[in-house]
């Protein structure tokens, strides 16, 4: 098991920390990234993470250090996958962008290149079958917030996501629908 973290600002580092869980030995340094990282999420198969960062890009990584995927685009300030590994959600400062992750970690490169069954978007084996790597990151976002977004949570199914909003609400999004159901005022934090 392992614990990652990154300093999102005002620290500022372009780098990520992964410690093991056992001995909180610092196991690496992931250093892809140019300008600062916002925030980190772990795929639940518990081989990879996605990361964003204030260089306008998201990166999919295999814990071995290898990007295996990344996107460009929107600043994104907060992520997170759905339990069964398949749904990844981008909240960025104009609203968030739902896109899929399917694929696997087995004989993979950097996107771009023809070695290890990236090229045109596909990436074979991980949990749900050989899928489609697309996450619709430049462009307009799936669900549009007027007021920026700080943080996001997503529901256990991946149907909804609680969103915090600078203006001290939280929003519940249907995400399937991309209707807004709830507004929840008085929320002090930008994290949930």
């Amino acid at each position: 098991a392992y614990v990652s973290a990154c300093c999102p600002l005002p620290v500022s580092s372009q780098t990520i920390k992964l410690w093991s869980a056992a001995n909180g030995a610092c196991v690496r340094t992931y250093s892809r990234h140019t300008e600062s990282v916002a925030c980190v999420a772990w795929l639940p198969c518990g081989r990879g993470f996605v990361s964003a960062s204030a260089d306008r890009s998201v990166m999919l990584w295999g814990v071995g250090g290898e990007v295996l995927h990344t996107w460009h685009g929107a600043r994104v300030t907060d992520l997170a996958v759905s339990a069964d590994g398949v749904r990844l959600v981008a909240a960025s400062e104009s609203g968030v962008r739902v896109g899929s992750i399917e694929g696997s970690f087995e004989g993979s490169s950097e996107a771009g290149g023809a070695a290890g069954g990236i090229a045109g978007g596909r990436h074979g084996g991980m949990p749900g079958g050989g899928g489609r790597l697309s996450l619709a990151i430049p462009g307009e976002p799936t669900i549009g917030e007027v007021d920026g977004i700080t943080a996001l949570c997503l529901s256990c199914d991946a149907s909804h996501c609680l969103v915090s909003v600078p203006s001290g609400c939280i929003h519940l999004w249907h995400l399937d629908s991309r209707a807004q159901l709830h507004e929840y005022r008085g929320h002090r934090s930008q994290r949930l």
